[in-house]
């Protein structure tokens, strides 16, 4: 029943399964030819702009050229990742910001996590100044703790004027409203875990 879902790892191909089975809205945003991070929104959702910011430092009428020097280079910690954008009216007429995102991994150096995440804090800082009333709710797996203050994203993510991050491990919910916040980790009825990171989920009161 949620409204709104932040998917990462996403195949291409299983993006209108998702999308059909669930009755929802999808925006997809390709990272590598074979995954891409997925929003998947109530039909009620009135969506009013969608967009991608590559956090790999390139513009984002460069985005796909990095998309395919990486592919070209056989792939490997150069992978692009993106932050994907929704400006959307809620049901009840609010304005809201909606983003999503995989974060880089370890294998990427120092200097790249400093760069990814300056971008994608000056992004939604400016999003943030320039609509200081719209309810703002994202977050994804970041690849990085709470714990991990001197993380360069945790650190982006202090500075965000208003907005109060959760997580259970790598996998957070950022939001400017109060939340509600757990964690579960999802099985199968034999018990087999179906993902190595648990399901987190918020309910954000506008």
């Amino acid at each position: 029943d949620a409204d709104i879902l932040l998917l990462q790892e996403v195949a291409p191909g299983h993006v209108e399964e998702l999308v059909e089975e669930l009755g929802m809205q999808g925006y997809y945003a390709a990272t590598t030819p074979v995954q891409g991070n997925l929003i998947l929104l109530n039909p009620d959702i009135e969506v009013r702009q969608d967009r991608v910011v590559f956090t790999t430092g390139e513009v984002p009428g460069q985005a796909w050229d990095t998309l395919m020097q990486w592919v070209q280079q056989g792939g490997g910690a150069g992978e692009p990742r993106n932050l994907q954008l929704l400006e959307v009216e809620l049901p009840g007429g609010r304005e809201a910001l909606i983003w999503n995102t995989h974060h880089l991994t370890g294998a990427y150096s120092p200097e790249q996590q400093v760069q990814a995440a300056e971008s994608l804090g000056r992004v939604l800082q400016q999003e943030i100044a320039e609509s200081p009333d719209r309810l703002v709710v994202g977050g994804g797996d970041l690849n990085a703790t709470s714990e991990q203050a001197d993380h360069p994203l945790v650190e982006q993510l202090q500075q965000l004027p208003g907005q109060r991050g959760q997580s259970h491990r790598l996998d957070w919910i950022v939001s400017n409203g109060e939340q509600q916040f757990s964690s579960q980790w999802v099985q199968q009825s034999d018990g087999t875990v179906v993902s190595d990171h648990p399901l987190v989920r918020s309910r954000v009161s506008q």
